[in-house]
């Protein structure tokens, strides 16, 4: 199974929790009416690391499971002032030397926390519609030395997207890459494969071979 079949077996709904935990018909109206504002996606995965017999006292589970605190809406949903920093659809300027590209409103989990919680799973308008728009923000501001491609989790999209942020550096001749540090020992263990048209894309996952719990297979 590869990661896009993976997620398509996420658990979205209230209901689907009863394969791993009690719920009351009570409790999964209030879950209910959480999801309604908030959604939920949780792999399966996610939901193996969960310790189900205190799943209350469990750092996963509070993650990645609604709780009723949400239905608290005092305070303020965007937080670090993101609205006041964009400057095209999915581009913040925040910082003088630092672009940030919303490149998706999606995650493969979403977490309870998550401070961009008003569009995760939600809505895309805060999302980049424009990339060439976007590059030639970039390319006349010469202050820009980094750019983040954020989202939602930006790994959650197409090969052909990610390809499409990388082009716009290329063709348009930004200069905002410096040089890095190489640890060779690493590549040993993380090999990256090369797409068919796409180039090499290095990804990373936090699961016990990826945090070297288990001894990498070959």
């Amino acid at each position: 199974m590869n990661w896009k079949e993976a997620l398509r077996t996420n658990v979205t709904k209230a209901g689907e929790l009863r394969e791993y935990m009690d719920l009351t018909d009570s409790q999964i109206e209030h879950l209910n009416r959480i999801l309604h504002q908030f959604p939920m996606t949780v792999t399966r995965y996610y939901l193996s690391l969960i310790d189900w017999n205190d799943p209350a006292r469990d750092p996963v589970f509070r993650m990645c499971i609604p709780s009723i605190s949400e239905t608290d809406l005092s305070g303020d949903f965007d937080t670090s002032g993101e609205a006041d920093n964009t400057v095209i659809s999915g581009l913040q300027h925040k910082y003088p030397q630092t672009a940030l590209i919303l490149s998706t409103h999606r995650c493969a989990m979403y977490c309870r926390h998550c401070f961009r919680k008003r569009l995760v799973g939600i809505s895309d308008d805060e999302t980049a519609d424009n990339v060439a728009e976007m590059a030639a923000y970039v390319n006349a501001h010469s202050e820009i030395s980094n750019i983040l491609i954020s989202g939602g989790d930006a790994f959650v999209n197409s090969n052909q997207v990610i390809a499409q942020y990388a082009m716009s550096h290329v063709t348009g001749k930004i200069e905002i890459l410096g040089p890095v540090s190489q640890n060779k020992m690493l590549f040993k263990y993380h090999q990256a494969k090369y797409a068919k048209d796409y180039g090499r894309i290095f990804t990373g996952e936090m699961t016990p071979g990826q945090a070297w719990l288990e001894e990498p297979a070959g």
